[in-house]
């Protein structure tokens, strides 16, 4: 894969101060990362560097923060769609690439599943069939891989389009790359990936599932220690326990194991779960029976809790902390009104883990700063 094209939406973040308007790429989560900055991490961890941005509105105050990517200006910005901002970056389109929309954000594994597909044009949806390779009408998500071919042809239906505005707003990417007849495939990205209208929905998109956030954060944080894991769905133990049991033995090969819920609804944007799911702590890892009892434990609990359980409820399992001084929770607000206040509930008496989070514990402190 040689490039990628990243096509400035239409407009972004609009204040009466101009200076405090910016485009959707750069909006920002709460720890100052914004879109482009996920775009372009999920992109180089791919090895794709050559990066190409069309844009208009406010596309100096890209140019300022990202000065070393080739820039195209796109004049009727808040006129056209993809096809009329792709138009004025063809000469691009001479090798194979990726082209992804400024409003998207998604994780290295979308792509990677994008480029593992063997045909000249690769589309990336969220619903619709792929067996069949349908795409239902609104399930584009924003990403396609074209051959160096499938690009080529691309570059020629743009140069030959008639750029009336309304035709162009109409005949969308997806449409035109349809009719070319080459070899095209449709893969189902999930919840990997998410478009951004908002700095909320950039941040909830950082945050996946407890187990998840864990992993991501893990090659962030530098003021912790985040212990490694090993993460799997309950639905994969059920099919391939053995396969799970030899992933745990080899990536830590400790006595004692912490097997941990990950639910789908555990610990998400709107509210905390914690303590209603099952862990099992001190784990005989050495003991195949036991560490499969744990796990089974911890299933049973999505179920019991649930109904059933899902591809999304997920179990982890990590190292067990030894010889603990103190254990808790800190909030950076207060759960209840969201006021400004660090909030840490701790015990320092009884050596354990789990006695804040499982709300059952006794002679617990708590600090307010």
């Amino acid at each position: 894969m040689a490039k990628a094209i990243i096509l400035g939406s239409d407009r972004g973040i609009r204040r009466i101060d101009s200076a405090q308007s910016y485009p959707l790429a750069l909006v920002s989560d709460n720890s100052g990362h914004r879109v482009l900055d996920w775009i372009l991490d999920s992109l180089n961890k791919v090895f794709l560097k050559d990066i190409v941005f069309v844009g208009g509105y406010h596309i100096e105050k890209m140019v300022q923060l990202y000065p070393w990517m080739r820039f195209y200006y796109n004049q009727d910005w808040n006129q056209g769609g993809e096809l009329q901002a792709l138009s004025h970056a063809s000469a691009e389109l001479t090798e194979s690439c990726i082209i992804v929309r400024s409003d998207v954000v998604f994780r290295p594994d979308a792509i990677s599943s994008l480029l593992d597909v063997d045909a000249d044009i690769v589309i990336a949806t969220h619903s619709g069939s792929i067996a069949t390779d349908e795409v239902i009408e609104g399930s584009f998500a924003g990403i396609v891989s074209l051959s160096a071919r499938a690009a080529c042809q691309l570059q020629l239906s743009i140069q030959e389009l008639s750029w009336d505005v309304d035709m162009a707003s109409s005949n969308g990417l997806v449409d035109l790359l349809m009719s070319f007849g080459l070899a095209t495939k449709y893969v189902n990205i999930g919840n990997e990936w998410t478009r951004i209208d908002s700095p909320q929905s950039l941040s909830q998109f950082v945050f996946g599932t407890k187990a998840q956030t864990l992993e991501r954060l893990q090659s962030i944080v530098s003021e912790a220690t985040i212990l490694d894991q090993v993460r799997f769905s309950a639905l994969e133990w059920n099919e391939n326990p053995e396969a799970v049991m030899g992933r745990i033995t080899e990536a830590i090969p400790k006595v004692h194991l912490v097997v941990r819920s990950s639910a789908y609804n555990e610990d998400t944007w709107g509210k905390s779960q914690a303590g209603v799911y099952h862990s099992e702590l001190g784990v005989e890892g050495n003991n195949p029976a036991v560490l499969r009892k744990a796990i089974d434990a911890v299933c049973d609990s999505f179920v019991s809790i649930n109904g059933s359980n899902t591809l999304r409820d997920e179990v982890f399992v990590q190292a067990h902390l030894d010889d603990v001084v103190m254990s808790g929770v800190l909030f950076t607000r207060n759960p209840e009104t969201g006021a400004p206040y660090v909030a840490i509930n701790y015990d320092d008496t009884s050596s354990t883990t789990d006695t804040v989070t499982s709300g059952k514990g006794r002679d617990l402190s708590t600090l307010i700063v």
